[in-house]
Order: structure tokens, then C-alpha cells, then sequence
């Protein structure tokens, strides 16, 4: 470790075992800091970064210490190997120091820094990545204003620093086992256990948070300048970009079995697909409270294979493309909780995770679900090893007699010798495949242009979750446009077009293709077949090409004549079909009304030929013995057996019977039709009128 000599400002080596006493610097890097090379020389004292040296080592001595600890100068950054040294002890470094001074070169002296909007509130110092650690390691930090006068403490504004930065004041305040008077001491990650027990008190979701709104100037240091938060030490490979996050999740998880690294994106609605880690720490701002849980039994481990993230955990019963995974961890609020994660079915037993938020779920899920053991991918990039390129290979199995194939363009990957491969299509490029094959026959006669083209007809999820796509093969004869052309244009003109023959007439005879579709180890492989027709003649018309009308004369006045039309005949269909739909409607009306009247009707004249009769009593008396002596004199003997055959078809049980049924039936519809709302039958009238 090297430190810098308070008193005569040179930079001198200790081992680990007989570090003295130091001070540490916290700052914001600026223009013209001080490097380790320029510390060799006068050069040093030239740049404006040489004023915190001055300053840090004048506070050093006023404090009774002779050494002191600056990022800019003590570390050779043009070593690789002591940059990474330095970064994996950055750590313990700072909390072995016996002060830490936090320079805040933006924050004015003076000021009151409990105001809503003040300086000490908005620091720059707060809102970087590499500050978060040096916040939490020292044993004793002093906050420093522009001037380099003391502002006051951690300790004494703890909770205003909690309050900027989101952290629980437990993590800020100092240790009970911390001896700031403790002269000489070794310095070793080992020696701060208690720090790093706090630390380790927080959820890795917690303390992923802390770091969520804070920002670095180069995308590895995210994960970098977090090493000492969690306890770990990872190679530095500046270059490699996000990749530096997602090394240090998974040695997070070799190191803890806290599935609340799991958790991120929590409160947060996202869309699409992700790998089950996270991108940067931003996706953890609201996982401050998440925490783990104690299911009561012991759980399996999980770890990072070469297929994923292999987990054994309760899995929902929802459908196969998409679950829910329980995780065990909850909210510090609510114990009666669990978070379950969205996942979808990749392939076979891989999934991604959704970007859509956790969801709480009841506690008691983790011992109703049936537990699976699966692989989450983790990260898009991920998936390219799992998912294959849809690609199809077109060959020519058979051909015409006498016929050979004189010329392909493009010419395929893997074309050889005896093998008739005419296309490999890629279906995920830009450009539409496509190829133009020239057939030549034996007696040098005009050859036969093949145009084939392939495309995407959709994709879809198989039973083992593997993402097929449906591919379409066409084939065209093309006829060549004069003795010479090129192929390559021909090919391209023919890429979008849709004239071509499906069949061809030659001197030779009649041409025609077939293709047939066979899959292998989930590729597919398309055969063509040219064959010479018997069954058609030579002189029936095969051309079936479209015809461009798009530029016809006629065209606009036929267009405009067809829009009229259907027009006109929607309008009429339309109109039918209301009125259809309101007769319908009021039928139940008009049979209720019938039936009313016809009772109304019926209890009217049989009230009035009652009365008549009771009125005119005598009359019908008088009637009655002339209808008699009528009857004797008038075969009487037939009147009787018509009148009584009458009476026996009327009181047949069948008849009976058929009235009774015929009765209630009528009843029933009528009922029916009269409980129907007058209001629901009027809507619908109503309706289409419109």
C-alpha cells in the first residue's frame, strides 16, 4: 500500500502488516489531478489537483497523523495489475483509515445545510458510484466544504445523509467496535468484521438500491466500484461494458444464497423479455425494502451453470409459455407475503424472466405449488447459444431429362459436387431470399430460368417451448428477356414481382414444379422437383401469370362503379335485414294482441247471446216445439246420427288430448311473450331504425 508523508509530501511503500496510522481523501475527480507519475517530478505542484494533496495532508498533521491516503496519486493507474488491486481493497482501505475527510468542492461554507434546497443536499459527491462505499466504510468522516473547512460529521448529520441517500442511518453510523485512537494496526479484509457484518444485514436487494441512482463515467465501474459493498473480488476488464454487472451478480450468487438479487424491477411495469439479472444496479430502486424469508425447510441451492441459472423453487400451474416462479424473499412491511417473478418458456427448461414488476403473492403458495427445477437464461445475449438461426435449404432433386444446372445466383454456402443445393435462406436477414437458377439442356437449346424465393409465414411457440417458424417456398419459371442478361438483375427484378409461370411451354414440352417439405433436426429442407407434363397439350395456354392493370385507363371509372355497388347493395341488405329483425321483434306483440282481442271478442258475444236469450225467453219457447214437429217430419232418425257422430269426434280422447295440449302450449307462449320488457323490445326497434 502506498501512502503519502504528511510532512514532506513523497510518496513512500508499506506492506500490509506494518501500515501506519493515515487519513483518507473522498472526492469528486476534477481537471489536472495528480497522477502517480506526476508525483515523481515538479510537475506536481503545477496542476490545480495539488491543492487537495496540500490541504488533505495539513488536515492529516492537525489531526496527529503523518500519512495520508489520495485515489489520484497513491495508485500507479497505468498498472492493470495494481489498478485491480486497488479497486478489490478500495474497501478496506478506507475503513482502516483512521478519518476520512469528504471534500465537497461544490457546497459554499457557511451555509445551513438542513434547508430544503441546499448545496450540501444536491453535492455531486452523493450522486456518484464510487462515493457510495467511502460513505460506508470509514470508521470517522468529516464533510469539507470549498474552503476546506469542516462542515460537521457523518455521525452528527446522520440523519440528514440518510434522508439524501435513501440509506437506513444504521448503515451510516459508526461501528461500536471501531478504535479511531488506535495507532498501528495491519490492514487486512479480515480486519473489519464489523463492517462487514452490518453490511451483510442488508439484503443484497437493499443494498443493491443504494447504488441505483448513482452513476460512474465508464459502464464497468456500476459493477466495480460495488465490489466492496458485497465482500468480492472480480478481475477488471475495462472493454467488456455491461458485461461487468452481470459477472458480479453471478459471484454474488456463488457467495450468498440471497434470491433477492432476483427481485429487481420491482413496483416497475416494463414489457418485454430479459435474462433473469439485471441490467444495471437503476433496476433495484425500489427494492430497498425487500428482504429474505424463512420458509421453515431446507431449500435446495441455486447456481450458475453453462445453461443458467439453475433454481429449484414452487412453480405456478399456469400455462406453458408463461409461470410464476416463487422467490424467498418478502417485504419488510408484510410477512404474510412472497414475490413470484413472471417467466416464459425459452425452450425445453430454459426461461427468460419478464421486465414485468414481482408480484406479491399469499405465503402459503410455496407449499400448495408443485416445485420444479428449471434454467433461467441470464441475459438476451444469452440466448443466442440456445436459439437457432430459422433457415431453410432449397435443393433441385429432379430435373428433366437431359437437363443439368449450368449457373446459380447467389451462389450457395454449401453447394459441392453432386449435390444440388441451389439456396440457403437465412430468414432473419433484411433482404428477402431469393436465387435464380439456370437450367441448360444437351442440345444447346434456350435454357430454363428458375426464379425461388422463400419467406416467413409466422412463428410460433412448439410443445417444448421452442420458438419454429413457418416458412413459404416459391417456385417460378421465368422466360429469359434476349440472348444475353444478367442473372444478377434478372434475380433482383424478380424478388417482389408477381408475374412468372408455374407452368412453361417449350419446343421440348411442358414444365412444371412441385415441392415438397421435409424437417430435419429441426431445420428444413425443401425439395424441387422440374418434371416433363404428359398430361397436358402443348398447345393449352399455361401462362397464369397476373396481368398489371394497375395503370389500365378504364381502371378508375371501374373502381368507382364497383364502390357504388356495393354501396348501393349493403344499403338494401341492410334495410332487409332490420326490417326481418323488427317483425321478429314485434311478433311478440302482435301475438299478445291477437289473443287478448280474441277473448275480449269472444266474452263479448257470448255475454250479449246470453242476454238475448234471457230477454227473449218466449220467443225461443214458441221455436222450440215448431223445430221439433219439424224434425218429425223430416227423417229425424238422420239428424240424430249426424249430430252424434258430431258429438263423438268432438269428444274423442285424442281430440280432448290434442286441445289440452294445444291449450297449455298457447298459454305458455303467451305468458312468455307478455313478461317479455316492453322497454328491451323498443331499444331494439329502436336500434334499427338508425
Amino acid at each position: 500500500m502506498r501512502l503519502l508523508c504528511a510532512r514532506t509530501l513523497s510518496i513512500e511503500d508499506f506492506l500490509d502488516y506494518n501500515v501506519p496510522s493515515y487519513a483518507i481523501l473522498s472526492h469528486t475527480w476534477a481537471e489536472e489531478e495528480v497522477t502517480f507519475q506526476d508525483m515523481q517530478g515538479p510537475a506536481a505542484a503545477q496542476k490545480q489537483g495539488y491543492t487537495k494533496i496540500k490541504h488533505t495532508c495539513e488536515l492529516a498533521l492537525r489531526d496527529g497523523l503523518e500519512y495520508a491516503w489520495i485515489d489520484t496519486c497513491c495508485i500507479d493507474k497505468t498498472s492493470s495489475a495494481e489498478l485491480s488491486e486497488a479497486i478489490n481493497s478500495m474497501m478496506t482501505w478506507y475503513h482502516g483509515a483512521q478519518i476520512c475527510y469528504t471534500y465537497l468542492a461544490d457546497v459554499p461554507p457557511g451555509i445551513d445545510v438542513s434547508l430544503p434546497k441546499s448545496p450540501f443536499k444536491t453535492s455531486r459527491w452523493f450522486t456518484r458510484g464510487w462515493t457510495l462505499q467511502e460513505l460506508l466504510a470509514p470508521r470517522r468522516l468529516a464533510f469539507l466544504a470549498q474552503d476546506w473547512s469542516v462542515i460537521s460529521s457523518r455521525d452528527d448529520l446522520v440523519d440528514l445523509v440518510a434522508q439524501i441517500t435513501n440509506i437506513d442511518k444504521s448503515f451510516l453510523s459508526t461501528s461500536p467496535s471501531a478504535n479511531p485512537n488506535a495507532l498501528g494496526h495491519s490492514i487486512s479484509r479480515a480486519g473489519a468484521p464489523g463492517l462487514r457484518s452490518r453490511l451483510n444485514s442488508a439484503s443484497i436487494a437493499e443494498r443493491m438500491s443504494w447504488a441505483s441512482r448513482r452513476e460512474t463515467t465508464r459502464v464497468e465501474d456500476t459493477a466495480y466500484c460495488l465490489l466492496g459493498i458485497f465482500g468480492i473480488s472480480l478481475p477488471l476488464l475495462y472493454g467488456e461494458g455491461q458485461i461487468a454487472f452481470f459477472r458480479l451478480q453471478e459471484e454474488i450468487m456463488r457467495h450468498s444464497d440471497d434470491q433477492s438479487l432476483l427481485s429487481w424491477n420491482f413496483a416497475h411495469d416494463d414489457q418485454g423479455e430479459a435474462g433473469v439479472l439485471a441490467s444495471s444496479p437503476a433496476a433495484f430502486s425500489e427494492c430497498k425494502d425487500i428482504i429474505p424469508c424463512d420458509v421453515g425447510t431446507p431449500t435446495p441451492p441455486f447456481s450458475v451453470t453453462n445453461k443458467g441459472l439453475r433454481i429449484e423453487a414452487p412453480v405456478s400451474h399456469h400455462s406453458d409459455d408463461s409461470k410464476l416462479l416463487l422467490l424467498q424473499c418478502r417485504t419488510k412491511r408484510d410477512p404474510t407475503t412472497m414475490l413470484a417473478i413472471i417467466i416464459r418458456r425459452r425452450r425445453d427448461n430454459l426461461y427468460l424472466r419478464s421486465k414485468a414488476s414481482p408480484e406479491l403473492v399469499r405465503y402459503q403458495l410455496w407449499s400448495e405449488w408443485q416445485s420444479a427445477s428449471i434454467y433461467l437464461l441470464p441475459n438476451l445475449a444469452f440466448t443466442d447459444s440456445v436459439e437457432e438461426t430459422p433457415s431453410c435449404t432449397v435443393l433441385l432433386r429432379n430435373l428433366p431429362d437431359g437437363f443439368r444446372i449450368l449457373e446459380v445466383d447467389p451462389q450457395p454456402l454449401h453447394r459441392e459436387p453432386g449435390l444440388r443445393v441451389v439456396m440457403d435462406a437465412n430468414l432473419l436477414g433484411d433482404d428477402k431470399p431469393n436465387a435464380m437458377v439456370v437450367l441448360s439442356s444437351m442440345d444447346d437449346t434456350k435454357p430454363l430460368l428458375v426464379h425461388i424465393s422463400a419467406s416467413t409465414v409466422k412463428s410460433y411457440l412448439s410443445g417444448h417451448g421452442r420458438r419454429e417458424f413457418d416458412f413459404s417456398i416459391s417456385c417460378r419459371f421465368v422466360r429469359p428477356p434476349g440472348q444475353s442478361f444478367s442473372l444478377m438483375a434478372l434475380r433482383k427484378k424478380y424478388v417482389d414481382a408477381t408475374d412468372g409461370h408455374l407452368y412453361l411451354s417449350t419446343p421440348q414440352g411442358i414444365f412444371t414444379s412441385r415441392i415438397v417439405r421435409k424437417s430435419y433436426f429441426g431445420q428444413s429442407l425443401f425439395y424441387i422437383d422440374i418434371t416433363q407434363s404428359e398430361g397436358l397439350r402443348p398447345g393449352l395456354i399455361l401462362d397464369i401469370a397476373r396481368t398489371d392493370w394497375s395503370g389500365h385507363p378504364a381502371l378508375p371509372g371501374l373502381h368507382l362503379q364497383w364502390l357504388r355497388c356495393m354501396r348501393y347493395w349493403s344499403t338494401r341488405i341492410r334495410n332487409i335485414i332490420f326490417a326481418v329483425l323488427r317483425v321478429a321483434v314485434i311478433s311478440p306483440w302482435m301475438f299478445t294482441f291477437l289473443v287478448e282481442y280474441a277473448i275480449e271478442r269472444g266474452f263479448t258475444c257470448l255475454v250479449a247471446g246470453i242476454k238475448h236469450m234471457w230477454k227473449f225467453q218466449g220467443a225461443y219457447t214458441v221455436v222450440s216445439p215448431l223445430i221439433y214437429l219439424f224434425s218429425r217430419l223430416h227423417q229425424p232418425q238422420r239428424i240424430i246420427r249426424i249430430l252424434a257422430k258430431v258429438l263423438k269426434f268432438v269428444m274423442a280422447p285424442r281430440m280432448l288430448r290434442m286441445l289440452r295440449e294445444n291449450t297449455l302450449d298457447l298459454t305458455i307462449v303467451y305468458v312468455c311473450c307478455k313478461l317479455l320488457p316492453s322497454e328491451l323490445l323498443s331499444s331494439i326497434i329502436s336500434i334499427t331504425e338508425v
